[in-house]
């Protein structure tokens, strides 16, 4: 996206602290991870507007051309917080946005800033297979080392602001979850029923139906049926 597109997203929403971002990229892993799923989304972050900027905190699982950290000023992978704009820039996929209502206060903006720095140096989850061994309940993997997926970061964060039950472990909120999670029973705050699609895709995605070698329909849906409860 151009600088004066990037300029048109920014005049025609109002972004702010709290709002969910979500991405559709065109690479494998992404295609599989959304098919083998049922995701209509494949990733997750959240928007933090820091210092009169609009940033994207999340966690990503590569080194993203464009994207410098906060801390570190470049790109990295696991726990990140870079501008919005720079995404819009050089993200090559499907970018929506479910906008919070009313934004978050700057106190909490200062708590979610706070739990960015404590946590900049946690890596990525590992690859997807590990995400589904994780997400099926591998609690020793969890003790072992401190990690984190897109959807189990996003959902601490939300738990750190108070949006989110802290009496569930993170990673029982799966990314399907939180595409639909709205904010039942915190009175002052709640999201948009829909993702309002602020970028579209470079050029269209093709049809292409993705099937995962050695992994029958049933076995599928039963492994799905154990991460979705």
């Amino acid at each position: 996206m151009k600088r004066g597109e990037i300029e048109k997203v920014f005049s025609k929403y109002k972004f702010g602290s709290g709002d969910l971002i979500y991405t559709n990229g065109k690479d494998k892993i992404n295609r599989r991870v959304k098919s083998f799923f049922n995701l209509s989304w494949c990733h997750i972050g959240i928007i933090l507007e820091w210092e009169n900027e609009i940033y994207v905190l999340e966690a990503l699982r590569k080194e993203m051309e464009g994207l410098n950290d906060y801390i570190t000023g470049k790109p990295k992978i696991g726990v990140q917080l870079h501008k919005l704009s720079d995404k819009l820039e050089s993200y090559g996929g499907l970018i929506g946005v479910r906008f919070l209502h009313p934004k978050l206060s700057k106190k909490l903006e200062y708590k979610m800033f706070e739990f960015y720095k404590s946590n900049v140096d946690v890596v990525w989850g590992g690859s997807w297979f590990h995400l589904l061994y994780t997400a099926i309940g591998d609690n020793e993997r969890r003790k072992r080392k401190k990690e984190y997926y897109c959807s189990n970061f996003i959902a601490e964060v939300l738990q750190n602001v108070g949006l989110l039950d802290k009496n569930v472990k993170s990673w029982k909120f799966s990314l399907n979850f939180l595409i639909d999670y709205n904010i039942y029973g915190y009175t002052d705050y709640g999201y948009d029923d829909r993702i309002t699609v602020i970028k579209n895709y470079i050029s269209s995605p093709r049809n292409i139906e993705h099937r995962f070698n050695g992994f029958s329909k049933s076995v599928k849906t039963l492994i799905c049926s154990f991460i979705h409860k």
